[in-house]
C-alpha cells in the first residue's frame, strides 16, 4: 500500500493525511481544555456564591437547633436531630460536630442502643481524627472489638 502525500486525494475525493494521529490528539486536547475551562468557570461561580451557600447552611442549622428546643422531645428524637446537626457541621465546624456527636454517644448509652453507640463512637473517632486529636481517636478505636463490628461499619473503622 502506498502512502499518499498530504496534498493528494483518494479516488473518493477525500484528501489523504500521512499521519491522522496529530489531528486526533489536537482534537482531544481541545476537548480537555474546554472541559477544564467549564470546570474552572463552575468553580469560580461556586466561590463567588460562597456567602449564599454559607447562609443556606446556617439556615438549615438554625432550623435543626430550633427543633432541639421543642419541649417533650424523646431521647431518640434528640439523637436524630443531633445526628443531622453533626452532618451539617461535618467539614464546616468540626468542634460543633464533635459536640453533637459526644451528646449522641451519651444518648445512645442512655437508650442502651449498642448499634447507635458503636456507629456514633466511630463517627466521633473520625471527627477527632480530622481535628488532629489522635489520642482521643486511638482511645475510642482501642475500646472496640473489630471482630464484632457490623460489616457496614468495619470499613469505617479501618479508614479511621
Amino acid at each position: 500500500m502506498r502512502i499518499q502525500p498530504e496534498n493528494e486525494v483518494s479516488e473518493t475525493g477525500i484528501p489523504h493525511r500521512q499521519n491522522p494521529r496529530p489531528a486526533v490528539l489536537s482534537d482531544r486536547l481541545l476537548c480537555l481544555r474546554t472541559q477544564r475551562n467549564a470546570l474552572e468557570e463552575e468553580l469560580d461561580a461556586d466561590i463567588r456564591n460562597r456567602k449564599i451557600y454559607e447562609r443556606q447552611k446556617e439556615a438549615r442549622i438554625d432550623k435543626l437547633r430550633s427543633l432541639l428546643r421543642v419541649t417533650g422531645l424523646s431521647p431518640r428524637q434528640e439523637f436524630e436531630i443531633n445526628a443531622r446537626l453533626c452532618q451539617e457541621f461535618w467539614k464546616y465546624k468540626l468542634d460543633s460536630a464533635i459536640r453533637y456527636a459526644e451528646r449522641n454517644l451519651a444518648i445512645a448509652r442512655e437508650l442502651h442502643d449498642r448499634g447507635a453507640g458503636i456507629a456514633t463512637s466511630l463517627h466521633l473517632a473520625q471527627l477527632y481524627s480530622f481535628s488532629g486529636k489522635s489520642l482521643e481517636t486511638k482511645e475510642i478505636l482501642d475500646t472496640m472489638n473489630r471482630a464484632s463490628l457490623p460489616d457496614s461499619l468495619r470499613a469505617t473503622y479501618y479508614q479511621t
